[in-house]
C-alpha cells in the first residue's frame, strides 16, 4: 500500500480527502449537514452496538470512533466519515459496534431521513457508493497485508495508517491522534500481545518512537515505514 507524503497529511480536524464530506458537491454537503440531530460525546462513548436494529446512521463531524466484533477490532473513522449506514440501506442488524476514541461531534441520522435524502440527492449515493468500496479495497490490502507482511511490520503498517489519516505533526513528532492500547494494535495488525510490546520497545530503542506523558510519539514516519515496505 503507498503511503502519503508526510507533508501531506490532514490537519488536525479537517475532512480527510476520501471521507464523504470531502467528495460531496457543496450543495449536497450542505443538505447532508441539514438532516439529523448534532451531539457531542465523550470518549469511550458506544455509539453502536453489535447485533442491534439499524435505526440510524451517524455521520461524524470531527474526532475518531473505532468500529470493532466482539472478536476484533476492524477500522478506525473519522470526522467527514458516515458510520452505520449498510444497515440502514439493506435493513440488516447492526454488523459491529462503534465506540468513540476521541471526543466527536457527529449528526445522528434517522433511517428514513437517510434513505430520503440519498433518493432526493442521488449525486450522494454515488458517492457514498465510491466511499464504500475504497473502505473494502483497503480492507482486502490489509489481509493481503497479513498474510504477506512479517509480524513486526503489520505492527509498523497500523501506526503508520492511522497517524497518517488521523494524526499531527506535534513539535518534532506525531500525535497517533488516536489513543491505542498496545492489545487494540496487536488485533488491529493481527499478532500477539508479546508481538506488538517486543516490536514496540525495538522502536523505541531504535529512536522510531518515544513515549511522553502516557501518550506514543513517532519520531521519524519515514524510517517506520521502511520494514513495511522490505519484509
Amino acid at each position: 500500500m503507498n503511503a502519503p507524503d508526510r507533508n501531506s497529511l490532514p490537519h488536525r480536524g479537517s475532512w480527510p480527502a476520501d471521507s464523504l464530506l470531502a467528495q460531496l458537491r457543496p450543495a449536497t454537503r450542505t443538505a447532508l449537514l441539514g438532516i439529523g440531530t448534532q451531539t457531542t460525546h465523550r470518549a469511550k462513548h458506544l455509539l453502536m452496538h453489535q447485533a442491534d436494529p439499524a435505526e440510524s446512521a451517524v455521520l461524524l463531524l470531527s474526532g475518531v470512533v473505532k468500529v470493532w466484533t466482539n472478536t476484533s477490532l476492524l477500522d478506525f473513522r473519522g470526522g467527514g466519515d458516515l458510520v452505520g449506514e449498510l444497515g440502514v440501506i439493506n435493513h440488516k442488524p447492526r454488523s459491529a459496534s462503534v465506540v468513540a476514541c476521541t471526543a466527536i461531534t457527529v449528526r445522528q441520522i434517522p433511517a428514513a431521513e437517510l434513505t430520503a435524502f440519498l433518493t432526493a440527492w442521488p449525486d450522494a449515493m454515488s458517492c457514498l457508493l465510491a466511499v464504500t468500496c475504497e473502505r473494502f479495497r483497503r480492507a482486502n490490502e490489509r489481509r493481503v497485508d497479513l498474510a504477506t507482511l512479517r509480524a513486526p511490520a503489520r505492527v509498523g503498517q497500523v501506526l503508520l495508517e492511522i497517524t497518517e489519516r488521523y494524526g499531527w505533526l506535534d513539535g518534532e513528532a506525531w500525535q497517533l491522534g488516536v489513543p491505542l492500547t498496545q492489545a487494540e494494535i496487536a488485533s488491529a495488525a493481527g499478532v500477539s500481545l508479546a508481538t506488538v510490546e517486543k516490536t514496540m520497545n525495538r522502536f523505541r530503542r531504535d529512536g522510531v518512537l518515544r513515549c511522553a506523558h502516557g501518550n506514543t510519539l513517532l519520531v521519524d514516519l519515514d524510517r517506520l515505514r521502511a520494514p513495511v515496505h522490505t519484509n
